[in-house]
């Protein structure tokens, strides 16, 4: 047959309407690799090619058995949609299309990645039946990797519907690696589409809780738009938190003064764990996991960039400089109040995927280039989620703060940048694709992955970071110090005010009020639509009278409207109107379907809007309660400031090519001649001919001073180097002049107390370091002079007590360390000093108990405190089954010897001796469900407290842990019912025996 022949034509036409540019590839398709064949039974059959072979596409023997055996083996119970890999002839088509015609709501969706299988099948008559069944989609990809807009549309339209995937028993055989990618997209997308509508329709109470909390803190921030373009040319370093970040710790260290580090999420620590501090942490998370990364980070000084939608509580612990980017990803909310603040939004920065994407963004508008990445891996190198030394806090549970996947995350298996197999998930394959495009649409930057492991990222060249360290990072920065004095110059403009931020939330408040109203009453008229057609009177949709059409209006003009809600209307829109698009209308009755449906989704979705609004206003109307209560609390003034120290005897200075620093406190006393012509002084001046920055280079490294001004003149900040090491005092300035902090270095390294005051003057951070670690006291402070935080530290580990106020001086947590490890009880009390969790640990930091009280004071129930996935609940049950069971067949073991020997009870020795046989064969089967327990225990990991994530547990994997259970407990089954059946007759003898006894006792009394 040709593409002449009308079948095909006419299938290709019924495609064509879904699916037009696959279907024009297909009309030009000529090649011809497969071969059809005849069944035995004269069913059309075909072979294609597999390496040397022509493997059969369907059964040789029976390709409709095949297909019926195929479809009762899914045993769809609750699915009402089948996905499958490989459309085959359509047996498996046919197979299926009772499941489909006994409900409406059914759904087949095949992929197929071959042109000449479709040709195939358009060719025949139950290629027509399949391309005219309105409850079947047919898609082609070319590789699995490829995002398509066709194939991401359908996920939207068949998000939140029980589904199953299967494919082609051939294709499931030779093409198993694509069809475990497959099977991995499939569930990746649908999960994603649904987290994305779960916000929404949780009327995005994650974002908002947090965005009225934060937007209260932006006088308190800096504006971080403000230092895009300041670091143009000056390479930048974007950490992940990956296993491979374990081969280049020392050589990132080294390169802190030749590029920008940044770093977000779990990368902060891991670098932490390493001796390392980024120049800029990066957060954008609204998840309560994020608590643990912050607290137990040592960025007491580090500025971060962030958006509002970040999760307060870890905002909060956030003591450094909050550097504020405009806009959140998904939301409009944000530009509304910027706007309405006086804050410009000087350019669109994505968040991507995560916050390693948003640092990347951030790192090309801060005008940074070339781009280097380290610890990306985007897999499990050697089976490992994250670099070694990252730990949880004592209060936080590791496996809760620090996973990865869930059991419903498929692993997959792809070749790292060695050419090894390696774990990775769907998600990451996607991330990695987002970078490439990132890369594709700034050509004019330099990208490299450094990462040295992984799945790496397409189209971005590979290096290892000492080969980009020796042609790219050459220059030395002070970056520190420059950093510091961009910030200065960057604050938040004049209009950003606590008086009139709350001025603002009053307005959106008061807007949204109305829109409240709005939506009620169009509901109640989208309501009445559906009620008449549910009693079949005639209703035109287009139609709507002067009433609903002046509530339309008045609610599309409401800021309110315009700038919240009108975002929710879009996404319940696509997430629903689509499903009215699954009714192809072919009939009256159809159309009638889809009428009701539309009046019902308008219902509905005014229903949600007014219910989005009204969650709003309570959040709003919490966050104002929150004022007065903070207003009313009985907060410290502020003291006196710290005094100034008497610095008298220092000398530091850079005349004529000499350095030279005398430093009591630090014992320095240096003095170096540079030879003349050997070193060059650099300068960097603002459009009014003012110096910015000054600084000395000599064969690429930093020598004497190194200083940064304002704008206006004034020294923000000076640091001091010799052979391109700070020494000495650095000592940094707000831009009124006022002392911002006092560092101490020796050598490079971080060396005494360092000091960090609040423009009042007052002391705000106390760090106490030994040879660039921290040794000794760490105390935080709010700009009042209250403490805010206390820690000890030993040689760069947490050691002793930590504790943690609110500004009114109450306690909120109270944790002991040993060895950067938990021991002892640690606490954390409420805004209101009660109680809320305890949990304690022995001296091994094995955890005793972990208790938890709501905020009426009552106690958790342990289940909701540990969060178990389904092996878990597995393991936990079998375990305590097999305990069960032991128990019984131990008491069975003693009793059956017993009565066996009691020649009285009448049991034969034939008999006592199958159930000894059985009791033994019981005692087997029982060792080795025993077995499967103690593993599923130790695998699943609920008895270990290590840094070890189980990434095995997968839809597959719990597949085999079902058969495996399930054959267990079968034998067993079988096993202890023959024992149950020979123990009942034995019981059922002595019972005789009892019964003749009481009677015979019986007559005797009665003689």
């Amino acid at each position: 047959m040709t593409t002449r022949d009308p079948i095909f034509q006419k299938n290709l036409g019924r495609w064509a309407k879904f699916s037009p540019e696959k279907a024009k590839r297909l009309k030009d398709y000529t090649q011809r690799s497969m071969s059809i064949v005849a069944n035995p039974n004269q069913e059309l059959n075909a072979l294609f090619p597999v390496g040397e072979k022509m493997v059969p596409l369907h059964s040789t023997e029976d390709a409709k058995k095949e297909a019926a055996d195929w479809f009762k083996s899914l045993e769809l119970e609750d699915e009402t949609v089948l996905y499958v890999y490989g459309v085959g002839l359509g047996y498996y088509y046919q197979a299926a299309r009772e499941w489909l015609r006994n409900n409406d709501q059914h759904y087949l969706v095949f992929f197929e990645d071959s042109l000449e299988v479709l040709h195939r099948l358009f060719e025949t008559d139950l290629g027509t039946q399949l391309l005219s069944d309105k409850q079947v989609f047919l898609f082609y990809f070319d590789r699995v990797d490829e995002e398509d807009e066709e194939i991401d549309k359908l996920f939207t339209t068949l998000s939140f519907l029980e589904y199953k995937i299967s494919a082609l028993e051939s294709y499931e055989t030779v093409r198993k690696p694509i069809y475990q990618q497959l099977r991995a997209k499939i569930r990746y997308y649908i999960n994603f589409k649904e987290c994305s509508a779960i916000e929404y329709m949780n009327f995005g109470q994650f974002f908002f809780r947090n965005f009225y909390k934060n937007i209260l803190s932006l006088p308190d921030s800096h504006l971080g738009n403000g230092l895009f373009d300041q670091f143009k040319g000056v390479p930048a370093i974007i950490c992940g938190a990956g296993p491979s970040l374990e081969k280049n710790g020392d050589l990132i260290a080294g390169l802190k003064d030749k590029a920008l580090i940044l770093a977000g999420g779990t990368a902060v620590n891991t670098l932490n764990a390493k001796g390392i501090l980024p120049h800029f942490g990066v957060q954008i998370d609204p998840n309560w996991y994020q608590m643990t990364r912050l607290i137990m980070n040592q960025c007491y000084e580090v500025p971060f960039f962030y958006r509002n939608r970040f999760y307060h509580n870890a905002f909060k612990l956030i003591h450094g400089d909050r550097l504020y980017i405009t806009g959140s990803g998904g939301y409009e909310i944000a530009n509304w109040f910027e706007k309405h603040l006086g804050i410009d939004e000087t350019q669109n920065v994505s968040e991507g995927h995560n916050v390693v994407n948003f640092s990347l963004a951030i790192a090309t508008a801060l005008g940074c280039n070339p781009i280097i990445f380290v610890g990306l891996d985007l897999a499990y190198t050697e089976d490992k989620s994250y670099a070694g030394g990252v730990i949880s806090h004592p209060l936080h549970d590791r496996k809760q703060h620090f996973q990865t996947k869930n059991s419903m995350d498929e692993l997959m298996v792809r070749d790292d940048i060695n050419g090894e197999p390696v774990h990775t998930l769907w998600k990451w394959i996607a991330e990695s694709v987002w970078f490439a495009r990132f890369g594709l649409s700034n050509p004019n930057l330099t990208l490299i992955n450094a990462t040295e492991g992984g799945i790496g990222l397409p189209g971005i060249p590979n290096k290892t970071l000492k080969e980009v360290s020796e042609e790219y990072l050459q220059n030395q920065y002070d970056l520190s110090n420059w950093i510091q004095g961009e910030i200065q110059e960057h604050p938040m403009p004049p209009t950003v005010t606590r008086e009139n931020i709350e001025k603002v939330i009053n307005e959106m408040r008061d807007s949204l009020e109305k829109c409240l109203w709005y939506c009620q009453a169009l509901s109640l008229e989208f309501n009445s639509q559906a009620e008449k057609i549910k009693n079949n009177e005639e209703v035109n949709l287009d139609f709507q009278d002067d009433k609903m059409i002046a509530n339309l209006q008045a609610l599309n003009e409401e800021p309110g409207y315009i700038h919240l809600l009108r975002v929710f209307s879009d996404m319940y829109l696509q997430a629903f109107t689509k499903k009215i698009e699954l009714i192809r209308i072919q009939s009256a009755e159809d159309e009638r379907k889809a009428n009701l449906k539309k009046a019902e989704l308008n219902t509905m979705r005014y229903q949600f809007l007014a219910e989005t609004a009204r969650v709003n206003l309570s959040l709003i109307k919490k966050t104002f309660e929150r004022i007065l209560r903070n207003s009313s609390r009985d907060i410290k003034e502020p003291g006196e400031p710290a005094l100034s120290k008497d610095f008298s005897g220092d000398v530091y200075t850079f005349e004529k090519g000499v350095i030279k620093i005398v430093d009591l406190e630090l014992k320095l006393n240096i003095e170096e001649k540079l030879p003349d012509g050997s070193y060059q002084t650099q300068k960097v001046e603002y459009p009014n001919g003012q110096v910015k920055k000054e600084w000395t280079w000599r064969n690429h490294l930093l020598e004497g001073p190194s200083s940064f001004y304002s704008e206006t003149g004034a020294l923000l900040g000076r640091d001091w180097y010799v052979k391109g090491k700070k020494q000495g005092k650095s000592k940094w300035f707000y831009a009124t002049g006022a002392l911002h902090s006092i560092q101490r270095f020796k050598d490079g390294l971080e060396e005494g107390t360092q000091e960090y005051f609040y423009p009042n003057g007052q002391l705000k951070t106390h760090l106490d370091y030994r040879q660039g670690k921290l040794h000794g006291d760490v105390k935080l402070y709010f700009s009042n002079g209250q403490l805010k935080r206390e820690l000890h530290y030993e040689n760069g580990k947490r050691n002793g007590v930590e504790r943690m106020w609110a500004p009114d001086g109450k306690l909120e947590i109270e944790a002991h360390f040993q060895n950067d490890q938990p021991v002892g009880i640690s606490r954390e009390w409420r805004e209101d000093g009660q109680l809320s969790k305890e949990y304690a640990y022995d001296e091994n930091s094995k955890k005793l108990y972990a208790k938890q009280w709501d905020s009426k004071g009552v106690e958790i129930a342990s289940q909701k405190i540990n969060r178990m996935d389904y092996f878990d609940q597995v393991a936990i049950q079998t375990d305590v089954l097999t305990q069960s069971l032991d128990n019984v067949l131990q008491q069975l073991n003693r009793f059956v010897p017993i009565v066996s020997q009691d020649k009285t009870v009448g049991l034969k020795d034939e008999s006592a001796k199958d159930i000894q046989h059985d009791l033994e064969v019981v005692q087997k089967e029982m060792e080795h469900l025993k077995k499967v327990g103690q593993d599923m225990l130790a695998e699943s990991g609920i008895n270990v407290e290590g840094e070890k994530e189980q990434i095995w547990k997968t839809p597959s994997s719990k597949k085999e842990v079902e058969k495996m259970l399930d054959e267990a407990t079968s034998r067993m089954g079988e096993e202890m019912g023959e024992l149950m059946q020979l123990l009942h007759e034995t019981t059922s003898l002595i019972a005789h025996k009892f019964k003749e006894a009481a009677e015979k006792k019986e007559k005797e009394d009665k003689k």
